[in-house]
């Protein structure tokens, strides 16, 4: 977008902020939320829950003045512009000051809601309902030492690695091979498209126009991105209709969202039965291509720390995400000081992942999510990971032939399972209801933890 335009996008975006809260906390609807709260157990399942959610909403923004919210927004929209810039520069100081704004808001506005709560737990209520440090700090403490023995095993090995060049895979063939790719898997392009942008990302502008936006840099990167958005616009596409135009249509929670996309890009999409498929239809596209199943399972299955985290293999990716919450911790709590940040990150890398860090680019500002506030986010990736897992498993015990299946280029098993016990739902259940509904017991990191000892052996 235009840098020109910056000053009046964020204008446009104030005034609709203020807008949003002043009608969200309008005393007639607090009429209608509360008239509706005291016959809720004459609802229906579905409206008790669409109130639930409605006074929740309610009573949090009613706490939050709204020239606060004008505030926050605009140092959002500051923050993410001068983060590009500082990024480009390698130039972690010109964003330091921005940052920090964006921690203390955060704070206030985690103080407003719930004063006597940790802000952390309010700010990671947002994205994941019911979920709390105690909740993280289990579920780190159970994979975090595992982890690490996994990497420094597998970091030993030498596996082939593939290279791709862009004369090999042009680029309007390359679009045509994806569209067929995502087709045939589930997705239905009348109801979405695809963009080429600088980082990767799936948005959802209605249930019939949802949009992946993928970064064509290699062909390896670009499909991993294609096939980790893809299932991200299947759970967009397949919520039940009834649930259209209510505050039902909204994801259960950022894990059961990102737990389906790092299903398919990770635990059907690096099994060989997957590379099967994957090769034929890559070989249909572009026949002069020379690739071998072997090689491509080890290339994506390849266990190497880096410092990036949206291109980390599946096992060290996780040491990313803990760091990070580590590392947002002691700040939110005054333990670490803003301009210490990247000493701090640096220890941290070298000590669980065994990188050196030469520049703040490569790590520190690598991550949009700090600039717009989405700082609580970062858990979750770790979450769907671990409950990718676990719905894979409950999804074996039920369907033996899933494997030939996939060879044959047949995705229905699991479009149907998925839709049936978690993308129709959406908002209906709490993340912690919805998972135990679909594998019968709470998150559980062990599955997670089994299917990296088999497949690392």
């Amino acid at each position: 977008m235009p840098t020109k335009a910056d000053e009046e996008r964020w204008e446009q975006i104030w005034i609709l902020s203020e807008i949003y809260h002043k009608k969200l906390t309008n005393k007639a609807f607090w009429k209608i939320v509360y008239t509706l709260w005291e016959k809720l157990d004459t609802l229906k399942k579905e409206d008790q829950r669409s109130v639930i959610l409605s006074k929740k909403q309610y009573d949090n923004a009613c706490k939050v003045p709204s020239t606060f919210i004008k505030k926050f927004e605009k140092a959002k929209l500051i923050s993410q512009t001068v983060r590009t810039k500082a990024k480009q520069e390698n130039n972690f100081k010109l964003w330091l000051p921005h940052l920090k704004k964006i921690f203390t808001l955060s704070k206030q506005y985690a103080q407003y809601i719930s004063p006597n709560e940790n802000p952390y737990n309010v700010l990671l209520d947002i994205y994941e309902e019911g979920y709390t440090i105690k909740d993280l700090e289990k579920n780190f403490e159970e994979i975090k030492d595992k982890l690490q023995k996994i990497i420094k095993q597998e970091s030993k090995k030498e596996k082939k690695q593939i290279h791709y060049n862009q004369e090999e895979f042009p680029k309007h063939k390359v679009h045509e091979f994806y569209k067929e790719l995502v087709s045939i898997i589930g997705f239905n392009l009348d109801r979405g498209n695809i963009w080429d942008v600088h980082h990767p990302y799936q948005t959802t502008i209605s249930a019939n126009d949802i949009r992946i936006n993928t970064n064509y840099t290699d062909f390896i990167s670009w499909l991993t991105g294609i096939i980790h958005e893809l299932w991200h616009w299947l759970y967009e596409q397949n919520i039940d209709e009834i649930f259209h135009f209510t505050n039902l249509h909204s994801w259960a929670s950022l894990w059961i969202h990102e737990s389906q996309s790092r299903l398919l890009e990770n635990i059907i999409g690096k099994d060989k039965p997957f590379l099967v498929f994957l090769l034929s239809l890559l070989k249909k596209h572009f026949p002069d291509t020379d690739r071998k199943i072997d090689d491509i399972y080890d290339h994506l299955t390849n266990v190497k720390p880096s410092l990036i985290r949206i291109e980390a293999d599946e096992v060290s990716y996780n040491m990313h995400i803990i760091i990070r919450f580590e590392i947002e911790q002691a700040l939110l709590s005054g333990e670490l000081d803003f301009k210490d940040l990247p000493k701090a990150r640096n220890q941290k890398i070298e000590d669980y992942l065994g990188i050196k860090v030469c520049n703040d680019k490569e790590w520190c500002m690598q991550d949009v999510h700090r600039s717009i506030w989405a700082i609580w986010y970062f858990p979750t990736y770790t979450l769907w990971n671990l409950i990718s897992a676990q719905l894979r498993n409950s999804f074996t015990k039920t369907h033996t032939n899933r494997k030939s299946e996939i060879e044959k280029w047949d995705f229905s098993s699991y479009f149907k399972r998925f839709k049936k016990n978690i993308r129709q739902h959406w908002s209906l259940y709490t993340p912690k209801i919805l998972i135990n509904q679909a594998t019968w017991e709470n998150l559980n990191s062990k599955y997670f933890l089994n299917y990296l000892r088999i497949k690392y052996n």
